[in-house]
């Protein structure tokens, strides 16, 4: 599913629940704050979708570290294997109880 899944396809799910897992099955619910395509970084020949991001707005705890999750939604589904990215927002400093990741798609 990851490798045909679009910015189209998830933008339906924009402001609602994720539920991010871990190896040990300890999951984090997560709310999908923006979806947006990457023209810039898409290759003729070598993308075979559009690229595009996810950036999400989680709890202040637990921390969660880049690394290989499990991302389901329920009418997305289940992406397996997904590299979760901490993502540093200066202008959201103030916002000290939530934290912000990013998942890339190539």
């Amino acid at each position: 599913m990851l490798d045909k899944l679009t910015c189209a396809d998830v933008l339906p799910a924009l402001n609602q629940v994720w539920r991010l897992t871990d190896s040990e099955g300890t999951a984090v619910e997560l709310v999908l704050i923006q979806a947006a395509e990457r023209p810039q970084a898409y290759a003729v020949g070598i993308s075979r979708r559009m690229p595009f991001f996810m950036a999400f707005r989680g709890p202040r705890w637990p921390e969660i570290p880049q690394g290989l999750y499990i991302l389901e939604h329920e009418a997305v589904g289940k992406l397996d294997q997904v590299l979760v990215t901490p993502l540093h927002m200066p202008y959201m400093a103030n916002q000290t109880d939530v934290r912000h990741y990013q998942i890339g798609f190539a």
